[in-house]
């Protein structure tokens, strides 16, 4: 089975790991490189620096935290079963999320991860910089329902660029598309969301963005 690190297997926790920069992308490659040859804690690194972004995609699509994880958990067992045809010429985060979101359309296709009510468990939605914890509760739960309430494919653009932080670039190939329409839809996306938050009379939130983040006009 893939290494995957004690405590996160024995206690399904999100590690609590840097946010990724341009920078690591070539050392995600190496990484990508040395799993494909054996080395389980090049793959160990990979999940830890990555589970993160990959639970925020997937728990805003299905909102809910187990049913996310237990579907991460998946993905992370069908890319290192894939990664003896990864090419390091490509973003290996591009590499990642497309496998994640195929999984994800098969998973909601077949009814194995149904979308259930929101839930208050979205914590990873929102900077971890909160005030005080019953805000950060209350915050966290209006960000899901906002979320959620944008249609697709605005809201997977989005939180592949806001929430999990890959570039416009990134994004477009892991959802299988060219540039433009991939920041045409987080713009619109972007649109919906502050419109959504402003009508509640609330400020919006902070989140972590992609390094080629702009705000919107």
């Amino acid at each position: 089975p893939p290494p995957f690190p004690p405590r996160y297997a024995a206690r399904r926790e999100t590690p609590r790991v840097p946010v990724i920069d341009e920078d690591a992308q070539a050392s995600d490659q190496e990484l990508a490189v040395q799993a494909a040859g054996g080395g389980r804690e090049a793959f160990a690194e990979l999940v830890a620096r990555h589970t993160r972004g990959l639970h925020c995609v997937l728990q805003a699509a299905l909102r809910d935290r187990h049913r996310s994880e237990d579907l991460a958990q998946e993905v992370w067992i069908k890319v290192f079963a894939a990664l003896p045809r990864y090419r390091p010429a490509g973003s290996f985060r591009s590499w990642l999320y497309s496998i994640a979101l195929n999984h994800l359309r098969d998973a909601l296709r077949s009814g194995h991860a149904r979308r259930p009510p929101p839930t208050p468990d979205v914590e990873g939605l929102i900077d971890e910089g909160a005030r005080h914890p019953a805000e950060k509760r209350d915050e966290a739960q209006r960000v899901q329902r906002v979320v959620a309430g944008i249609d697709e494919p605005f809201r997977t653009a989005l939180t592949l660029v806001d929430l999990a932080g890959l570039s416009y670039a990134e994004a477009a190939e892991s959802c299988g598309c060219s540039l433009g329409p991939v920041k045409s839809r987080v713009h619109r996306a972007r649109l919906a969301f502050r419109d959504a938050w402003v009508a509640g009379k609330a400020p919006i939130p902070p989140v972590r963005s992609s390094p080629d983040w702009r705000p919107s006009p």
